[in-house]
């Protein structure tokens, strides 16, 4: 196989494994997980003579409530925290927005033995705590109860404290299963990341060797061809001028079989050059440089009795050996093998063009890829809560792809989960201008948003008909009722028209 495959081979390989291990970096990951959050007691208004004290205080009369969360505080990342990786001025930790602590948190549980009887609270306020320095290895975790008292209206929510070592931030996992997250990527591809860049690299790297032994097959194949028709050639010349060839003669017929049509050429017009003529007669030591350009001596020619010597220092060809090799070159050049070598180097120099044009391509390729990672990095954020980095990964993705209506529509989905209605319907309503199908799901989402930003009744109504129309599972009749985006449109006529048409019941 030619070089120039072979560097291609080897370049791109180079660029899939430079990627792989850039992204395989092993590094901690520590996130804080909410695997289960419930109100305790939900007291919103009076009833009768109904009365929940807690620590001696009435929460109906002070409008408060309380909510029972259990936190897991897990090492996802490939490589453990260490006592070295924590920061004595930045302790670990969390604080509790929009409420404070009822009780003291509990360490209730952990992966394993050293976590169970080594981490502590170190620190607690009202609404903030931290954590011992534990050693905590790759999958392992403790896990907390916390009872917090909020007001009603408000949802407690956890910000992360402190800093891990390569670290960039702590991310806080909310398990909500929303409607809207829902995609054919989470459905199709539920692998991490990781594992997802790993398929593309071992898919990638087996293809390149089935492609590389298809083509060597191929060339030692091409390579035995063109050795049987050199040898068919020595034979057939050997037949027509047996009578003129002695044994000695082999020697250019293996030179043939070795080298080739353009070495023997070059082989008979060294030999003109120091045929028994006194103008052509040579030196020791200019024979001896132009014999070794060829992978000859010039006493490998003397011994082979090719060249003789007219006197100590000059040199010239023995007559009947030259002769049999001109009329061997003649032939050849009579078969067309002049013209075949000929056409092999115009081939070579199109097969690099080839590898030239495919090496650029691979460049285009390895883009693609790496948008495309954007794009699932995103797709993984959005389904893990993770909705900020999902905005980043997704406008990273959109600056090379900014029309592709999947990566729109999740773009939106993250701008609403924090609070940023606007944006998400703006993103939304791109996505469904670029979409040459639009989706239930999406309908649904654009209702969604549209009731969020106050948008005129009678588009949330077309949004929300749409998605009711094409929704075969029924999964968006049985969301309505309990969709809190619905809640300033909920009791308007043609909203409740519209449910009635669909048979949906808002009260349940």
């Amino acid at each position: 196989m030619s070089l120039g495959f072979w560097g291609f081979v080897i370049t791109l390989l180079s660029i899939l494994l430079s990627i792989y291990f850039y992204f395989k970096t092993p590094k901690p990951d520590l996130n804080y997980i909410i695997s289960s959050s419930s109100p305790v007691l939900d007291v919103r208004e009076k009833v009768g003579k109904l009365d929940i004290v807690y620590d001696g205080k009435s929460l109906s009369s002070e409008k408060k409530a309380l909510q029972l969360i259990t936190l897991r505080v897990i090492n996802q990342g490939d490589t453990a925290i260490s006592k070295q990786s924590y920061d004595n001025l930045a302790p670990i930790g969390f604080e509790v927005l929009y409420g404070t602590f009822a009780e003291p948190p509990k360490i209730v549980a952990a992966s394993q033995p050293y976590l169970e009887e080594y981490t502590t609270i170190q620190e607690v306020t009202n609404s903030k705590i931290t954590f011992s320095d534990v050693i905590i290895d790759a999958g392992h975790f403790f896990e907390l109860k916390l009872l917090i008292m909020y007001t009603n209206g408000e949802t407690p929510k956890i910000a992360p404290l402190g800093k891990i070592a390569s670290l960039d931030e702590i991310d806080v996992i909310y398990d909500a299963k929303q409607l809207e997250e829902e995609s054919f990527i989470s459905s199709a591809l539920f692998a991490t990341t990781g594992i997802q860049l790993f398929r593309i690299i071992f898919y990638g790297i087996i293809f390149l060797l089935m492609f590389a032994a298809y083509f060597s097959i191929e060339e030692r194949l091409s390579e035995l061809k063109h050795v049987r028709k050199k040898k068919k050639l020595v034979q057939s010349y050997k037949n027509f001028k047996k009578e003129q060839i002695s044994r000695r003669d082999e020697f250019f017929f293996d030179y043939y079989l070795r080298h080739g049509p353009t070495e023997i050429k070059l082989l008979s017009e060294l030999l003109s050059k120091v045929n028994d003529d006194d103008k052509s007669i040579m030196t020791s030591e200019e024979l001896q440089f132009e014999s070794f350009n060829l992978g000859l001596t010039s006493e490998e020619l003397l011994n082979e009795g090719i060249i003789v010597s007219k006197d100590s220092e000059r040199y010239c060809t023995e007559p009947a050996r030259y002769a049999v090799l001109i009329s061997f070159v003649e032939y050849l050049k009579r078969q067309g093998e002049f013209d075949r070598k000929l056409a092999s180097l115009e081939e070579t120099n199109a097969e690099m063009q080839i590898v030239e044009d495919q090496m650029s391509n691979v460049s285009k390729d390895m883009s693609a890829i790496k948008f495309e990672q954007l794009k699932l990095q995103g797709a993984v954020a959005l389904n893990e809560g993770n909705y900020e980095k999902g905005i980043t990964y997704f406008s990273e993705y959109l600056k090379k792809y900014p029309d592709d209506p999947s990566a729109l529509w999740k773009l939106a989905c993250c701008q609403k989960r924090i609070g940023k209605t606007l944006l998400a319907l703006e993103s939304i309503e791109k996505a469904i201008n670029n979409s040459t199908e639009i989706s239930y799901l999406m309908h649904y989402n654009y209702a969604c948003y549209l009731a969020l930003n106050e948008r005129d009744i009678n588009e949330v109504i077309e949004a929300l008909s749409q998605a009711l129309q094409n929704d075969e599972t029924n999964r968006v009749k049985e969301q309505v009722p309990t969709e809190s985006d619905f809640e300033s449109v909920r009791s308007i006529p043609e909203f409740i028209a519209l449910a009635a048409q669909f048979g949906i019941e808002l009260d349940k």
